[in-house]
């Protein structure tokens, strides 16, 4: 049997990249340990502080020991130093093995125990997690609701993220949110949407943003769990998505999102690196210039 250590960190969407990766590891008879240690300690989140969304028991995994824990963060610490990379190679390594984002997987890697430290938003390892995903998520009354809701005709999502991303030169500038609200005004049957925004200052003052029946923005600097599972809850309740490009508002499309839905999304999904992101063909992509 392998042994995959997964960790956690992020957001709830790249959460939920995290455990689709860890079920795609377990369906190919891994035994699996989750970390979320990260969560407790700050330097690992970007100076954004994150929580730990999920109860990870009701995604049919178990969160690690705090030894365990101690145990493979003193690794992930040795793992960084480039000499035991060049002396832990995959092919020859029957032991450890460390993987990032960035780094190619061998799932027949003949080591025992494979460390997996990232986000996991790759096609293979998201594109038959969906029923995985909903059947967890409905231990959650919230969102449960939200899956089950009849949605309204026309009703669409629009998610604008800057905070973070801004510092990151990563959000999405007025061409985006102008060309696929146009798209979506002139495919969508009674077209009418909603923003969910962390910068409600900046989307009501443009005017691409006029018509939006509602603009939805947290109240407090730093939302706790609940209020960002209350937030995601009804981001799902919408018949099609103008997302982010965002892991919060694409799990919101994954999962919210039926045959009869409109989706659209920028391509690139990251104007300064790039991210082989899953989406559904029935997507559609809008160019950022």
């Amino acid at each position: 049997m392998k042994f995959s250590y997964v960790y956690l960190k992020g957001g709830l969407g790249n959460q939920l990249f995290q455990l689709a990766f860890a079920n795609y590891l377990k369906s190919l008879k891994h035994r699996i340990f989750i970390d979320d240690s990260m969560f407790n300690d700050f330097k690992y989140a970007n100076n954004t502080k994150r929580d730990l969304i999920f109860n990870i028991a009701d995604f049919g995994f178990k969160s690690s020991s705090n030894f365990t824990k101690s145990l493979f963060k003193y690794f992930n610490k040795i793992f960084q130093s480039k000499k035991i990379k060049r002396i832990l190679k995959p092919k020859k390594n029957k032991i450890f093995n460390y993987i990032k984002d960035k780094d190619l997987i061998d799932f027949n890697n003949n080591s025992l125990l494979t460390i997996y430290d990232g986000y996991w938003q790759e096609f293979e390892y998201i594109k038959d997690s969906k029923s995985f995903l909903i059947s967890s998520l409905n231990n959650y009354s919230d969102i449960s609701k939200a899956l089950i809701q009849t949605k309204i005709t026309g009703s669409t999502l629009v998610h604008v993220r800057r905070q973070d991303y801004v510092l990151l030169n990563e959000e999405l500038g007025e061409h985006y949110y102008l060309n696929a609200i146009n798209e979506a005004r002139n495919s969508i049957l009674n077209f009418h949407f909603d923003v969910f925004t962390d910068d409600a200052l900046w989307v009501s003052s443009k005017k691409i943003f006029k018509d939006a029946n509602n603009i939805y923005s947290p109240n407090k600097k730093q939302e706790d769990k609940n209020e960002v599972i209350k937030t995601f809850s009804n981001m799902l309740k919408y018949e099609n998505f103008i997302i982010a490009n965002s892991s919060f508002s694409y799990m919101a499309a994954l999962l919210g999102s039926s045959d009869n839905s409109r989706v659209f999304y920028p391509n690139p999904w990251f104007k300064n690196k790039t991210k082989n992101i899953y989406f559904n063909r029935t997507w559609s992509q809008v160019n950022l210039k």
